[in-house]
């Protein structure tokens, strides 16, 4: 709990909105608690404070309300709120960047009080109900402006009738979407919109999709976009609830073509190693030891590759990326699919476990949060404008409809191309004498209202389009403005709601105090973090570590071939094929031709520091060794000139064996260990990883397998063989601060919170009432 008004807090308090509560407590009449704590002018009721604790305990409800417990919230509980008065001191709640995050906050928060119940759990079972099953339609779409006349609009009908008696009569459906549809994705793909489930499409269009047999034409769907027909080509059971395990390697459209031929060659090892295990338990271990291994998802690899969302190791549909779904549904319950592309690389996933979608009364709050955001808003903000008009005393003039035709008529706004009540007005003075439109209570809205919300949401259609457009408009004035009288209501309403708004209010200006005060001061404050640091040197410590390479070799052979290797200390690379220069006998100069042969080495060598060569020379007949030592030495010096030094040439050997003509062989070779990766791996992409660094023993798990100090050991660990060089033990040390300086800037934070609570205690004057927390721990005693 000591966290909990810190930065943790902060972040909890701003997510809360995902979790707030979707059940609404009764409406209850306003009355203002005694007041618990004081802190200047600034309140707290009684009411508001035990709310927040037993929001903000988890303690068990019999130990809930000790008085330890309640005083050591109470504390923090001050604290919290004198960061909150300090930043009202410093203006930011005055600041337009504020209210407007407010705003943002107190609009979600009024969502649930705004939701009809039986609307909402009846949209809410229904949505339930199809995520029960996928399906797969086409359709035709005939384009309908938002504003278009019903002239336009009988037009349009009449053609969607008539595509849909052809679809009906037999003609094929894609050949119709290619042809009538003015949805542009169906002349290419026939109107298909592959398989979809609940909240996915606008309801109407959805609603048509479920309630249609397969192979059936649906009725025509009118929807915001025109109307619609729809062929239903498949239902198929949804995914359900799953948990996933994937093997990843990284390959993306910007990769180089040998990265991408590499990554491509790694996951088709990996499928074929698991492919030749046939048992399932076996091929289980399997995958979690070369995700373990090889899988380069580093947040899932540990796990064996096990996915997570957001913590949760089980996914729905729609919360996995559509390639992963498609596959799953092509495999059973401990099976593995084929490896397959997405746009983060080649992936193998194996299914772990696979149940019925999750009951109905856990999705139910992630089904109304998305319902609130989907189509069927419509339904819901209709009923509740309904409800609302009744509850809270809604009445129209009777000459409004008039205003609205007049306005419609009007020529001059319609040139003017924009609606302002002072130019309608000028046209209609006695229409707008009475300008009253409707009253919600006691509160008028007026022409004038109507007018402005025009000019700010809206320009002027067509003339002939003035009048629908008016009459929708105006609709949704009414319900805005019904809506808006009822969010301005709610706190005297819900108690509960009024307490949120002030958690999110206190909430805002905590996180923004903080950052001025503490989390900003501590990045740039360099001078003072330095000296913290010195003077907590001793809080960060290296435990011994390795300066290590640790080969990572498929086998004993591979491990065999590769020590080999290393003893040489120069490894082959396919970038170069070897370099043959002949000589004329006697002849131990380079020639022109022989120099331009020579020029791309010595080019590779500069822009390779780890380049070397190697000289192999057959002398020709009658020739001595001097002869062939002059000629490599003329190699040697053109190298040079070249800014190779001659230490780049690692091995030299003269021949016996006499030839027509003198023969030198240049190799190139790499020092760079890591192209025995490459080398080893040309057949079997999992034959050999290679990694080095400076590691704790914890750090690498085969780490923890060998004496800590310098030498070189051979492991084996998970079938497979390793190899660690250990070079040097770097001994436990302090940090530097460059080393550490994450972890240095957190305690730092913390060491000027601390100083700063202790500023603000000084700074304001603040109190408990004891009778009255005597009365809330009273009335909470069982």
């Amino acid at each position: 709990m000591n966290k909990f008004f810190s930065i943790l807090s902060v972040f909890a308090l701003l997510f809360f909105i995902a979790c707030s509560p979707k059940t609404v407590p009764s409406q209850t009449n306003f009355t203002q608690s005694p007041t618990l704590l004081k802190i200047d002018d600034q309140i707290v009721s009684a009411d508001e404070f035990e709310y927040l604790y037993q929001k903000n305990n988890s303690t068990q409800e019999d130990s809930l309300w000790n008085r330890e417990k309640i005083q050591e919230y109470l504390d923090l509980y001050i604290n919290f709120k004198l960061k909150v008065e300090e930043a009202k001191d410093s203006g930011m709640d005055t600041s337009q960047a504020f209210k407007k995050e407010f705003e943002v906050y107190k609009n979600q928060l009024a969502e649930p009080y705004l939701t009809p119940k039986n609307v909402s759990k009846k949209l809410v079972k229904e949505a339930y109900s199809r995520l029960n099953e996928s399906v797969r339609a086409s359709h035709i779409l005939i384009m309908v402006e938002q504003y278009a006349n019903p002239e336009d609009t009988l037009i349009a009908y009449k053609k969607i009738q008539d595509v849909r008696k052809k679809a009906v009569a037999g003609e094929n459906f894609a050949e119709l979407a290619k042809t009538y549809s003015d949805d542009p994705s169906g002349k290419i793909n026939g109107g298909d919109l592959y398989y979809f489930s609940s909240l996915q499409m606008v309801y109407p269009f959805e609603t048509a999709a479920y309630n249609t047999e397969k192979g059936k034409i649906s009725k025509i769907v009118r929807t915001r976009f025109g109307y619609h027909i729809l062929k239903v080509t498949d239902k198929k059971p949804s995914l359900g609830k799953v948990q996933v395990a994937h093997i990843m390697i990284r390959s993306s459209d910007g990769m180089i073509a040998e990265d991408t031929l590499k990554a491509y060659r790694k996951i088709q090892e990996i499928y074929t190693q698991l492919g030749k295990e046939k048992d399932k338990a076996k091929q289980k271990t399997l995958f979690e030891n070369l995700a373990k291994q090889f899988s380069e998802d580093y947040r899932s690899r540990e796990r064996g590759g096990q996915l997570t969302n957001n913590g949760n190791p089980e996914f729905t549909s729609g919360t996995l990326v559509p390639p992963f779904e498609e596959k799953l549904s092509t495999i059973k319950k401990g099976e593995i699919t084929v490896p397959f592309k997405t746009a983060f690389g080649w992936h193998i996933v194996r299914l772990i476990e696979k149940d019925a979608i999750e009951p109905f009364e856990d999705l139910q709050p992630i089904l109304q949060q998305k319902i609130a955001k989907d189509s069927r808003a419509e339904i819901q903000q209709a009923v509740l404008v309904d409800k609302l008009k009744t509850e809270n005393g809604f009445s129209q003039n009777k000459k409004t409809d008039e205003f609205l035709t007049q306005m419609a008529a009007d020529s001059a706004i319609q040139k003017a191309n924009m609606w302002t009540v002072k130019r309608f007005e000028s046209q209609n003075p006695k229409l707008v004498k009475d300008k009253n439109l409707f009253t919600v209570g006691t509160k008028i809205y007026t022409l004038d209202n109507f007018a402005a919300y025009l000019e700010e949401n809206n320009k002027l259609p067509a003339p002939e389009k003035a009048l629908p457009f008016l009459r929708k408009e105006y609709q949704s004035f009414v319900a805005q403005e019904i809506i808006d009288n009822e969010k301005s209501l709610l706190s005297k309403k819900y108690p509960e709601y009024r307490f949120l708004l002030q958690e999110y209010y206190d909430g805002i200006l905590l996180f923004k105090i903080m950052e001025q005060k503490v989390w900003a001061k501590a990045l740039a404050d360099q001078e003072g973090l330095m000296s913290f640091y010195e003077s907590n040197k001793e809080n960060y410590q290296w435990q011994d570590r390795a300066k290590v390479t640790i080969y990572n070799a498929a086998d004993k052979k591979t491990l065999s071939m590769l020590k080999d290797s290393l003893k040489l200390g120069y490894y082959a690379t396919d970038n170069f094929q070897p370099l043959k220069l002949e000589f004329d006998r006697k002849n131990v100069k380079l020639t022109d031709a022989q120099t331009k042969k020579l020029a791309p080495f010595a080019l590779a060598a500069k822009t390779n520091p780890s380049y070397v060569f190697t000289i192999e020379a057959a002398k020709g007949i009658g020739e001595t060794n001097d002869m062939m030592n002059n000629r490599v030495d003329a190699i040697r010096a053109y190298f040079k000139k070249e800014g190779i030094e001659n230490v780049r040439f690692v091995a030299q050997k003269i021949g016996n064996a006499k030839v027509a003509k003198a023969i030198i062989q240049i190799k190139i070779f790499t020092t760079d260990y890591k192209m025995l990766e490459k080398r080893f791996n040309k057949e079997n992409a999992l034959r050999l990883e290679i990694t080095e660094g400076l590691f704790e023993k914890q750090a690498q798990s085969v780490l923890s397998k060998i004496d800590f100090k310098k030498g070189d050991y051979t492991v084996e660990e998970n079938g497979r063989m390793y190899y660690v060089i250990v070079e040097e033990i770097e001994p436990t040390r302090v940090k530097k601060l460059e080393e550490t300086r994450g972890v240095v800037i957190s305690d730092y934070q913390q060491f000027l919170e601390k100083e700063w609570i202790a500023e603000l205690r000084k700074k304001y004057e603040f109190s408990t009432d004891e009778k009255v927390m005597q009365a809330v721990l009273l009335k909470n005693k069982k």
